[in-house]
């Protein structure tokens, strides 16, 4: 049987292992993502002698970014021991919650991939972690014929202007996040291949989203989309203008400036109302099982 221990994961010396894990237990259509695995830094893994089985990633802020166990060493309890480990540091670090996937400042996933499988959320299911919701991420190749046309009949309604954000007014743009939507707001903080958004006649804006690409830091997951893929996220319209169509004329913007950039597959991930992006023609690629749990 061997040794078995557990010890903390050292995002440097267990990455290959970390890697290995991931080739072997995940779902072939999810290739290992160089850049995903950068973003494991809390965690523990499971050792029988000396060999890395099993792998649990953590957000201490109240999310579990990753866990795999090697496929022959499945069944013999070292998910639950590696996932008890995590929770328990939820917990101290005061979280009262935690989700699979997205929940802290880093995620892989949305939340549970649904290629993984039946057993796998029972798995989940089984240990207390309850679905609250579907999301999708969508992706359209922006090379495509017609994806100008298309973007073109979206234009922006009477009175409202839409363009790219200078320096000069991301103060004012972090100012509309932090009030309209304030769990994105650390994401307009950081560095983006450009800020869109949209304002009134008076000059005050009245959406906004981010965009990246082309180029491999727009999305981890460039193995599956290409070495020049794109992303659109955090789409938002402040309260009093939903549903006049500025939502659809930025994310029509977007697509275009990164179709002029050379992207040829975008994602937005993340995504809840799909029927809302799929007028613009982007189509469901990966669907993910949002779970959450008590601690």
């Amino acid at each position: 049987m061997g040794t078995t221990t557990v010890r903390r994961l050292d995002p440097h010396r267990d990455r290959a292992a970390v890697a290995r894990l991931w080739a072997a237990a995940l779902d072939p259509s999810w290739p290992v993502l160089p850049d995903a695995l950068d973003l494991l830094g809390a965690g523990y893994v499971v050792q029988v002698d000396r060999s890395v089985v099993g792998v649990v990633a953590h957000d201490p802020r109240g999310s579990i970014l990753l866990l795999a166990v090697d496929p022959a060493h499945q069944r013999r309890g070292h998910g639950t021991r590696l996932l008890d480990h995590a929770l328990a540091d939820l917990r101290a670090a005061g979280a009262r919650s935690a989700r699979l996937g997205a929940g802290g400042d880093r995620y892989i996933w949305p939340g549970l991939p649904t290629s993984c499988g039946d057993a796998v959320g029972e798995f989940f299911a089984r240990r207390g972690w309850v679905e609250d919701d579907v999301a999708v991420d969508l992706v359209q190749d922006l090379q495509a014929d017609g994806v100008a046309d298309r973007m073109a009949a979206y234009a922006p309604p009477a009175g409202i202007e839409v363009g790219l954000a200078g320096p000069r007014l991301m103060a004012d743009v972090v100012a509309f996040e932090d009030t309209h939507f304030p769990q994105w707001s650390r994401y307009f903080r950081e560095p983006h291949d450009g800020v869109l958004i949209a304002r009134d006649g008076t000059g005050a804006i009245v959406g906004s989203l981010l965009l990246d690409g082309p180029g491999r830091s727009a999305t981890p997951y460039w193995p599956i989309l290409g070495d020049d893929p794109g992303a659109i996220a955090c789409v938002g319209v402040r309260p009093d203008h939903e549903g006049r169509g500025v939502g659809t004329a930025m994310v029509a913007a977007a697509t275009t400036l990164l179709a002029e950039r050379g992207v040829r597959n975008c994602v937005i991930d993340w995504v809840v109302r799909v029927a809302f992006y799929g007028r613009l023609g982007y189509r469901p690629h990966r669907t993910y099982s949002m779970r959450t749990r008590g601690l």
